[in-house]
């Protein structure tokens, strides 16, 4: 987890073996990545976008995005944090 909190952003799949992601954002935000780590989550389910954004996702996109969406999602959430950050 440290590892993880100590990146820029974080992508993951809805579907983690062995841990869902609801699981992961909850220890992530209670750890200290509560304000400063940008979590998108990918999922296919579109029921649980809801359960996700409350979990602590920042984002939750389908699972068939392209990277290149991906990536402009990530950039768009960072640029938030940074603006945030100096606001």
């Amino acid at each position: 987890l440290d590892e993880l909190l100590a990146l820029d952003a974080v992508v993951v799949d809805h579907v983690l073996r062995g841990e869902p992601a609801e699981q992961l954002l909850f220890r992530v935000r209670q750890t200290g990545g509560e304000t400063h780590l940008p979590i998108v989550v990918l999922s296919d389910h579109a029921f649980g976008g809801d359960l996700l954004l409350k979990a602590g996702a920042d984002l939750v996109l389908r699972s068939s995005v392209t990277p290149d969406e991906i990536a402009d999602a990530v950039q768009s959430l960072l640029a938030r944090r940074r603006e945030e950050a100096l606001g």
